[in-house]
């Protein structure tokens, strides 16, 4: 379960950088596009010198590159084998550790390829057919000195594996970032993680791991001066205020430029939202704030949709929510629920967008079904013309491009009038 919950924050957060388009899953490219090839040599050298000590871009690639290109007989381990014999690994690794003594990656590169010539892995499809299955993975890592589940798991990457996810550095920092305590799981749960979380988003763990990787993450500072400001201490017990990172940059350029105190002008504002919480309209959306349960990485569209609808208080806009059939019709309703009960009467398409994506189906959201496009907001408003609300109609618009929620009931009532609201409830009330 904890996994679960993890790769649903994770999930949030890549919609959430795909949405402000800093970041995209792409798929990982062909082999010819990255330096190894389907060379042997270049394949072993990049799995052994690749390291968070050692930067891949200046140290790393350019020797790989020189493998591939300056000496093509190594593309078989035969070939490497005998290069090394002739030429050596000072010069085959343009110096790497030619003036230390121990030569521990030369050792584990001239071990690497004995290993696979004694296992017949002579060619590039030899070793992409047996790096794939576990034990050979763990003969690797047991025979070889230097090599762990990340090395291991690199060379699946370096062969395609589209299962494959090598938990690096890079890999850590952007779990860290989607507010994952990195800290607390082993190498495989992490891994684990990122590879439901493609399968999740539509996608092969290699072509997520890729993406992340060269996207080059960088560690986003958990607390700022101005998320720390607010605290309150009552009887030893407290709360911390947490923005997002684009309201405290507009915080912290307010209070420059008024000359304020940080922790006022953040104490104005949670006061102010804490007002808007205080001002949810009665009727059907009376009641305390919504806060909808985490959903499984496991539930079906229509699973989920169900589940929501038990956010729902009035027994008759409850049956009415689940006699919808169109996407548009019962998201646009329980996000515009959820909203107003939430204390935001007034509300954008964006905001629909946005509790759909990081609160009620982030699962789905942007996929079939659920996807963006179908959502439709102004379809299911009762000024929307014609009959493209398909008989569901829920919010009304209150200036260009804001809406406020009124609710099945109303909304049919308004749009067709009393005898089609009094037909429809006709059916919930026989159940």
């Amino acid at each position: 379960m904890k996994q679960e919950t993890e790769t649903i924050k994770l999930i949030h957060y890549i919609k959430g950088l795909e949405e402000s388009s800093t970041f995209q899953i792409t798929k990982k490219g062909l082999r010819n596009d990255r330096p190894a090839d389907e060379h042997i040599g270049a394949i072993i050298v990049d799995a052994t010198l690749s390291s968070p000590r050692h930067n891949y871009k200046r140290q790393v690639e350019k020797r790989v590159r020189n493998l591939r290109n300056g000496y093509p007989s190594g593309v078989t381990t035969s070939g490497f084998l005998d290069l090394i014999k002739n030429v050596g690994l000072d010069e085959l690794l343009m110096g790497w550790e030619k003036k230390s003594e121990r030569k521990e990656k030369q050792k584990q590169v001239m071990e690497t390829a004995q290993l696979f010539s004694s296992v017949g892995v002579e060619t590039f499809t030899d070793l992409s057919d047996w790096i794939r299955k576990k034990e050979n993975q763990r003969k690797l890592k047991s025979t070889i000195t230097g090599i762990g589940n990340k090395t291991a798991d690199y060379y699946r990457v370096l062969v395609s594996d589209p299962d494959a996810v090598a938990v690096d550095k890079r890999i850590s920092i952007f779990l860290e970032n989607a507010g994952i305590d990195v800290s607390k799981y082993s190498y495989q749960l992490k891994k684990s993680i990122v590879q439901e979380t493609a399968i999740m988003m539509g996608h092969t763990p290699l072509d997520l791991e890729q993406s992340i990787w060269h996207s080059n993450p960088k560690r986003i500072q958990k607390e700022t001066k101005m998320n720390k400001v607010f605290k309150n201490d009552v009887k030893n017990d407290s709360f911390l205020v947490h923005l997002p990172a684009e309201k405290m940059r507009q915080l912290e350029v307010l209070a420059r430029e008024s000359a304020q105190d940080p922790s006022t002008l953040l104490s104005i504002w949670a006061i102010d939202r804490l007002k808007q919480l205080g001002t949810t309209e009665p009727s059907l959306i009376s009641g305390t704030k919504i806060t909808p349960r985490l959903p499984s990485a496991l539930e079906s569209l229509e699973d989920v949709k169900k589940r929501l609808a038990d956010l729902i208080d009035d027994h008759d806009e409850k049956c009415l929510f689940l006699q919808t059939t169109r996407f548009k019709q019962w998201a646009n309703y329980i996000a515009g629920l959820v909203l107003t009960k939430n204390g935001k009467t007034l509300f954008s398409p964006k905001d629909i967008r946005d509790v759909l994506h990081s609160e009620l189906i982030p699962q789905h959201y942007g996929n079939i079904g659920a996807q963006k496009k179908s959502l439709l907001t102004a379809d299911v408003c009762v000024e929307a013309p014609g009959n493209s609300s398909r008989g569901f109609p829920c919010l009304q618009r209150d200036s260009h491009g804001i809406f406020r929620f009124i609710g099945f009931k109303k909304g049919i009532e308004t749009f067709y009038g009393e005898d089609v609201l009094a037909e429809k409830l006709s059916k919930c009330r026989k159940e």
